[in-house]
């Protein structure tokens, strides 16, 4: 039984302005902006490197990769290099700018894609990672706090539908709309049974976060059956405080 699910997030935090709006000279953001803020997502990725989550580099091809590493690879920490961020374009990095903390200065969200050393696919792909590098007086320092509001409400739902560790979540866009940021995205469900080519839900949603971090969460659902193809709706509610 396959089942899709959009989630209309209505939590009110910030994001991603894509539109053509004027912005203020408060919002500018120049090249020693970009040097700080290249330098804390730096640190970040050697600390992640130092505990262990992620290696520095794959090696040149799958096979030597697993011979070095014998069966560590097979975890989590041992198999996903973290990719440089260079001034060279990368496509396992992407960036987005935005006020997410309403500060009148642009903020960086970095979306990265681990790469993984053994050339898995479907399930063993790593979900993409997103940190937030906000401006804090005249430094930039790491705060989650927006997305991570959304992605855990994402995330403790997802837990009552499947018992499946490996879950799949991307934000596809987020912007600052008028102080409300607007973040909209998709998640992939497997349930117990899945392969790991073909998760059974497919999960939409679209946040409104305001600066308290507090509101609610709307989702509507479509359960299709893959046998007849009839569908059944439901709708929730989440609350965040």
């Amino acid at each position: 039984m396959k089942i899709r699910i959009g989630i209309f997030i209505i939590i009110l935090c910030s994001a991603c302005n894509t539109s053509s709006k004027k912005e203020n000279n408060n919002s500018m953001f120049d090249l020693s902006d970009w040097n700080n803020v290249k330098e804390v997502f730096n640190q970040w990725r050697k600390q992640e490197i130092k505990k262990g989550y992620f290696v520095e580099s794959c090696l040149s091809n799958a096979e030597e990769f697993i011979n070095k590493y014998g069966d560590k690879w097979e975890t989590d920490s041992l198999r996903y290099a973290l990719p440089n961020l260079s001034e060279k374009f990368n496509s396992d990095i992407d960036t987005c700018m935005v006020d997410i903390n309403l500060d009148g200065k642009q903020d960086v969200i970095f979306k990265i894609n681990p790469i993984d050393c053994v050339n898995g696919n479907g399930a063993s792909a790593h979900p993409p990672l997103y940190i937030s590098v906000i401006s804090s007086k005249n430094s930039y320092i790491i705060d989650n706090t927006c997305i991570s509001k959304v992605e855990t409400a994402i995330r403790d739902y997802r837990k009552q539908l499947s018992n499946r560790e490996y879950q799949w979540f991307q934000i596809d866009s987020i912007r600052n709309d008028k102080g409300i940021i607007v973040m909209s995205g998709n998640s992939s469900i497997y349930l117990n049974d899945d392969a790991n080519c073909c998760p059974s839900i497919e999960l939409s949603f679209v946040g409104y976060i305001n600066k308290s971090m507090k509101g609610h969460i709307n989702i509507e659902a479509i359960n299709t059956n893959q046998f007849d193809n009839t569908e059944s709706k439901f709708k929730t509610k989440l609350v965040i405080k």
